[in-house]
């Protein structure tokens, strides 16, 4: 998403502070009118987060960081345990791709040998050699992976690989589910789809994967000669979703709906119905780091978009911002998404977002001024921040 330039700096250094001053203000409020809860405080029921702001971290995330050589395009990565602890990686420092399941238990790694590794809090295990491309499953238990001229599943319970399918060229694309369960790829006599390896219908000529659901609920795939893009749901008859265009597409976690931009318009796909956002420009979702991303880049027909899918770690959309109007050149004003998925102005221009550590409240500038949300789950008109 594009940002203004101008006082983010000064901005992004003010909200920092505040959030920090607020953060320790709340609590010590809290606590100042509730006397017991300096001492003994009465057990409450957790509340429940609403669903794109607060979530409990898995107790078995690693954290993985990875880190550019002045070249721009080397990297090497570092890993880290739940508790920080560094996980030893293997005796190599450059690595051509990698990522995390959407759980944050689990990454693959290919190294500039064409090595594939899978870590976990444990440390790594080496998968293959002489590998081109991989994928991970939501869940982080199966990896699928492009090695000579077949595609491999590996399933990390079970510690075996599986040849799904060979013949294929060496760019051939496919996608996973989240469960890891159901795959699709593009091979010369057009799409497959498999579930549990049993083959599902004829191919699809002309097509290439974005995202297929658990049980190939919902497939999305984009048209190989055009830009249009489309959705089968329960293997009934495609239905057209629009056109891919320079934004990001982004699923929930059951791939049930999507949230995306098509002709200069916002739409919301609720599992087989198309909704109308909004008739403006879709820059896409502003989220807080306790939401989670899983994310790959779409082949499209035109070369000029940079278009990528994110599964996010949420059950449904709603409750959460984002930028619309604008342009490719010009940034978007800021919206709330209500869980209804009404959209609601904010603000027609900013310069910066900053949430709270658990993602619920808010901090954004515009027009040199401070404003505060203080609950994104219950919405209610932003407060002036006073200097």
């Amino acid at each position: 998403m594009k940002k203004k330039a101008g006082l983010f700096t000064i901005f992004t250094a003010i909200l920092a502070i505040i959030i920090i001053t607020l953060i320790a203000a709340t609590n010590q409020s809290s606590i100042a009118n509730d006397p017991a809860q300096s001492t003994t405080p009465e057990p409450t029921q957790p509340q429940k987060p609403h669903s794109a702001t607060a979530r409990e971290k898995n107790k078995d995330a690693i954290s993985i960081s990875h880190h550019y050589k002045e070249n721009g395009w080397i990297i090497w990565i570092t890993a880290s345990a739940p508790d920080g602890t560094p996980i030893e990686l293997p005796d190599t420092t450059n690595y051509t791709s990698h990522a995390l399941s959407l759980d944050h238990t689990t990454a693959y790694l290919v190294d500039n040998r064409h090595d594939l590794y899978m870590i976990d809090k444990n440390g790594f295990e080496k998968i293959a050699d002489t590998v081109s491309t991989a994928d991970i499953s939501s869940t982080g238990n199966i990896l699928i992976y492009h090695r000579n001229d077949s595609l491999y599943l590996y399933n990390k319970s079970e510690k075996s690989s599986l040849e799904i399918a060979s013949g294929l060229s060496s760019h051939t694309i496919y996608t996973i589910s989240p469960d890891g369960r159901s795959i699709a790829y593009r091979a010369q006599d057009g799409c497959h789809r498999y579930i549990d390896g049993v083959e599902e219908d004829e191919p699809i000529k002309d097509i290439y994967p974005m995202a297929i659901s658990d049980n190939d609920k919902y497939f999305y795939y984009c048209k190989a000669d055009s830009d249009e893009f489309y959705v089968i749901k329960d293997n009934q008859v495609p239905q057209k979703l629009g056109l891919i265009e320079d934004v990001a597409y982004y699923l929930n976690k059951d791939c049930s709906q999507m949230i995306y931009g098509s002709e200069n318009k916002t739409w919301f796909y609720n599992k087989g119905e198309m909704i109308l956002l909004a008739n403006q420009y879709f820059n896409g979702l502003i989220l807080p780091e306790t939401i989670e991303k899983k994310e790959w880049y779409i082949t499209v027909y035109n070369p000029n978009y940079d278009t990528s899918v994110r599964v996010l770690d949420l059950n449904a959309f709603g409750q959460t911002l984002c930028s619309l109007g604008g342009s490719l050149s010009e940034s978007g004003g800021l919206y709330y998404l209500a869980e209804n998925m009404e959209v609601i102005e904010i603000a027609p221009d900013y310069e910066e977002v900053i949430f709270s550590e658990d993602g619920n409240s808010v901090l954004y500038s515009c027009d040199g001024e401070l404003y505060r949300i203080n609950d994104l789950s219950s919405y209610e008109e932003p407060i002036l921040v006073e200097p």
